[in-house]
């Protein structure tokens, strides 16, 4: 303690004997002397309130409620083949593509800027339709999970339930953009990782 006292008195002194090119490492010296007696009192924090124990605890409940619906959306979205829908779709003459999200002119799938997309529009012909709605229902959050927990949670289930959305939606938009020559399609050929391959 009398030597955190000392640092502390010698930090005026010294701050009159260097130019003021030096004072940018005396600042951070003094962030230093300031901060390494406080690392003690975190760590007690954290071991008192086991932060980090009682976060797990909590994913672990998360992953529990929410695994199991995004599991049974993955299982919906495996058996269903988007180039199919999009035909189907095109057939009875319902143009109506999947967005980033609600009311977007931001297709997936599509080249963002190039295309003059009418957000409002293309959402009134997914509303118009129930499969399409359900579509992108299923394709959303969990309306539970945002309440409840957020972006806190985290789950390999659920990066794999989203990459799945991801790509089912590109795969559609694009067959339906192909037959109908509506927008311009991303001919991006950047690859993702896998996040619902296993080790």
């Amino acid at each position: 303690m009398y030597r955190i006292a000392l640092s502390f008195l010698l930090i005026p002194l010294l701050a009159g004997c260097v130019s003021k090119q030096d004072l940018g490492g005396l600042a951070t010296v003094s962030a230093l002397i300031v901060a390494v007696p406080l690392v003690p009192v975190a760590e007690a924090y954290h071991v008192i309130n086991d932060t980090e124990g009682k976060a797990a605890e909590q994913q672990q409940q998360w992953r529990a409620s929410f695994d199991p619906v995004y599991q049974q959306r993955i299982t919906i979205i495996d058996n269903r083949d988007p180039r199919a829908d999009a035909e189907r779709k095109f057939a009875a003459n319902t143009l109506g593509f999947f967005p980033i999200e609600r009311d977007s002119k931001f297709l997936i799938g599509m080249n963002w800027g190039k295309n003059e997309v009418d957000g409002v529009a293309n959402q009134q012909i997914i509303d118009s339709d129930e499969e399409l709605t359900t579509l992108q229902q299923l394709f959303a959050d969990d309306p539970t999970h945002q309440q409840v927990a957020g972006h806190r949670y985290n789950s390999p289930v659920y990066d794999c339930f989203v990459a799945k959305a991801f790509t089912y939606r590109k795969v559609y938009n694009q067959r339906l953009s192909e037959l109908s020559g509506l927008y311009s399609v991303s001919l991006s050929n950047q690859q993702r990782d896998n996040p619902c391959q296993t080790p």
